[in-house]
């Protein structure tokens, strides 16, 4: 998706309710990536990355959470996975409702929209739509449930490695 392009909600076009910043309480704080890991012979291994100070957040529990990646298959790969899950699973998100008109129908669960709410402060966040009421036409308005989208983080640019005869690409 196009940040530039979602549909954008403000005190211009919406109303914002049930606005809740989760804390850092049974968020992970260490990622376990399960994967075969090809130098020896496709067997399970794994992949990890913590964060002490969330732990230290949490009382110093862990809260650990294993994710199974069968197609990753070296161990550099398998740890970069950890550290970008971890970074984006160990994050309070921020949830709330939009309620607004009938001019964003379209909009589906899973689609990506921009919030920009000055009482919270929010400028051009990005949510995730996770619940969709269309309401009735006598009313014309419809309520997105969302959640904060935390995948933005991690869709740096990065030079992958160049293959014999094949150019890099740029992501």
């Amino acid at each position: 998706f196009d940040p530039l392009t979602v549909p954008h909600f403000s005190p211009a076009n919406a109303d914002v309710s049930r606005w809740v910043m989760r804390g850092h309480g049974g968020v992970p704080n260490k990622i376990r990536v399960i994967f075969n890991d090809r130098t020896l012979q496709y067997s399970d291994n794994s992949g990890t990355a913590d964060d002490g100070a969330n732990a230290v957040g949490q009382n110093g529990e862990v809260e650990e959470m294993v994710l199974r990646m069968p197609g990753v298959t070296t161990q550099a790969l398998a740890d970069a996975i950890a550290e970008r899950e971890l970074s984006a699973r160990s994050q309070p998100l921020a949830t709330c409702r939009i309620t607004t008109g009938r001019w964003a129908a379209d909009i589906a669960p899973g689609d990506v929209v921009k919030l920009t709410w000055p009482d919270y402060p929010v400028s051009g966040m990005l949510f995730r739509v996770a619940n969709i009421s269309r309401g009735d036409l006598s009313d014309g308005s419809i309520q997105l449930d969302v959640i904060q989208d935390f995948f933005p983080v991690h869709r740096d640019v990065f030079d992958l490695p160049e293959a014999p005869g094949v150019p890099a690409h740029r992501h």
